[in-house]
Order: structure tokens, then C-alpha cells, then sequence
């Protein structure tokens, strides 16, 4: 909203919305413009998003969640749909027994591979990403759930590595990503995201991954460290939805020790399962993890 300008000791406001915008009625370019070819000053300008979009990437549909649909066991290179926010509810009602249900959960965790050229540092060797593989009672696909950075993915040209074709120049999944969900990321805030990948079951992802791990692939020292059959009464896609959209709504934040990928599976995990022991992977994220397994069952819109 601010545009200022620019002075040897500081900047001064020379248009604000508040004041010379909404009492006065002026328009920014005309006045950033005229000050800085009569004084010759440069001009800087703060500009800020809508209040609404701290809720999610449109004022209609909340949440910053995602989840992305098309790939099926069997199919090549098919057309992909991303849904997001509150809209997913709608967009997945369907009569109840054509409702999928999640059968087995999953925490896979793996490091990142740094390209071959680059030499692991200390940092890198610590730090594991995980993720949630669900399981789903029609075997046609398996779903990746994670958590990261907001705009972590919108922001990288949607070069995901849980597709064949991450590498291309412009990928199937950027070609689908609506353009509100294109902008820089955020490392202080978090997003949700729903991959189906085509594989049936776990033993099969497994092997997708083994094809690209390797410091010169994508994943290295994938290992599994929970597999359970999914024990919560409801758990089709529809309520899956609603448990995701009622975590992230509640908080959205992202911090490297407290709130991240490993916390997210772990809380998923044991939600899913009815299990109080399950504990992010590494001992460092253990330190400070506090289950936050309550935040899917409760209506985020009722607190404060």
C-alpha cells in the first residue's frame, strides 16, 4: 500500500492508502510519478496482499490446503486437477458408498539428494523430510500427504518429486496449478499437500522411490518408520478432507523445530491409527513435539 520516497537520510510517505488514498482520493502513480520526475527521488514501494489471503488463496474458498487428482494405476502422463481450500468438500461429495475409504497409513522419511556436485553439510545429514503414503480400499492409487513451507511448491514451478517429470520445463502439475497459488514462498507459514500418485500399495511407491534415490536422484535413506492399518470409525476421502482442512485452519504456522513435516505425520499418523506413541522421526524434532492430534476433529471456524 505504501509507496515512499526516497531522500539521502530516509524515505518519506508520499502516498498511503489511508490517508491519501481513501480520504483523499488520490491516485499512487500520480503522485509517486510527479515527485519523482520533479525532484528526481527514487521511489520504493510496500505493497500488501488482502486481508483475507492469511486464510487462504482465495477470499471464496479458505484454507491452505490442496490436494491434487489424475493419476491413476496405469495411466500415462494423464491431465491433473488441484482443488483447494474449503472448496475440496464440495468438489469430493458424492454418495456414500462411492466415498473411497483409507485402508493403511504410512511415515516414510527420507533425506534430500543434493545433486552430486554438492557435499552433504551437517545440517543436510539431520534433516529428514516425511510424509504421510495412504492406502486406499479401490487400489487404484495411493495418496501423498505432506506438509511444508507455504508456497513451497507454487513458488519452485511446481517441480514436485512425487512426479515423473519433475525435471521438465514446465511440468504437467504447474501447467494445472491455478494462478493464484503462484507466488514466493513463505517460511513462516505452512501448507497441506494431497498427492495421488499411481501406485496401489506401499511396497510399489517403495519402488518408485528406489528408482530416484541416490545423491544424483531425488531421495536418500528412505526408510519407513510406521505402517498401520487405519483405525478411525470415519475415514473416507470426504472426511479425510475435513480433518486436514480443520488442522491447517486452526494453525498455520511452520517452524523448523516445533511445527513441520515430521510433526504433521506424526500427528497424522497417529490419528489415523488411535495410536498415542507414535513420535516424529528424528530425536531433534522429538525434543519440543507435542501431539497436536486434536486439531483434525474440532471446527477451526469456532475458535479464536
Amino acid at each position: 500500500d505504501p509507496s515512499f520516497l526516497g531522500r539521502r537520510k530516509g524515505f518519506t510517505t508520499s502516498w498511503d492508502r489511508d490517508n491519501e488514498g481513501r480520504i483523499e482520493g488520490k491516485s499512487p502513480s500520480l503522485c509517486c510519478k510527479s515527485a519523482s520526475e520533479e525532484k528526481g527521488l527514487q521511489v520504493k514501494a510496500k505493497l500488501r496482499a488482502p486481508e483475507w489471503s492469511a486464510h487462504g488463496w482465495s477470499r471464496s474458498s479458505p484454507g491452505f490446503l490442496f490436494w491434487v487428482e489424475g493419476q491413476r494405476l496405469g495411466s500415462v502422463n494423464p491431465p491433473l486437477v488441484v482443488t483447494y481450500g474449503t472448496n475440496l468438500i464440495s468438489h469430493f461429495r458424492c454418495p456414500e458408498e462411492d466415498d473411497p475409504q483409507i485402508t493403511r497409513v504410512h511415515m516414510i522419511n527420507h533425506r534430500y539428494a543434493t545433486g552430486g556436485t554438492k557435499v552433504e553439510s551437517q545440517k543436510d545429514k539431520l534433516t529428514y523430510h516425511s510424509i504421510v503414503l495412504l492406502e486406499w480400499d479401490h487400489a487404484k492409487y495411493c495418496s501423498v500427504v505432506e506438509t511444508g513451507f507455504l508456497n513451497g511448491l507454487g513458488g519452485y514451478r511446481c517441480k514436485s518429486n512425487w512426479y515423473v517429470d519433475r525435471d521438465a520445463l514446465e511440468t504437467n502439475l504447474y501447467a494445472a496449478f491455478p494462478p493464484e497459488m503462484v507466488m514466493p514462498w513463505k517460511d513462516t507459514m505452512s501448507e497441506i499437500r494431497v498427492h495421488d500418485v499411481p501406485y496401489p500399495d506401499l511396497d510399489s511407491f517403495l519402488g518408485f522411490m528406489k528408482n530416484h534415490s541416490g545423491h544424483e536422484g531425488r531421495f536418500v535413506d528412505t526408510n519407513v518408520s510406521f505402517s498401520h492399518a487405519v483405525r478411525l470409525t470415519y475415514r473416507s476421502r470426504r472426511n479425510i478432507v475435513t480433518y486436514l482442512l480443520n488442522y491447517i485452519r486452526r494453525d498455520r504456522t511452520y517452524s523448523e523445530m516445533k511445527r513441520n513435516c515430521q510433526t504433521f505425520a506424526a500427528d497424522l499418523c497417529g490419528f489415523l491409527a488411535g495410536k498415542r506413541d507414535v513420535r516424529p522421526y528424528h530425536p531433534v524434532n522429538q525434543i519440543q513435539y507435542t501431539t497436536q492430534k486434536h486439531k483434525f476433529l474440532y471446527e477451526s471456524s469456532e475458535y479464536r
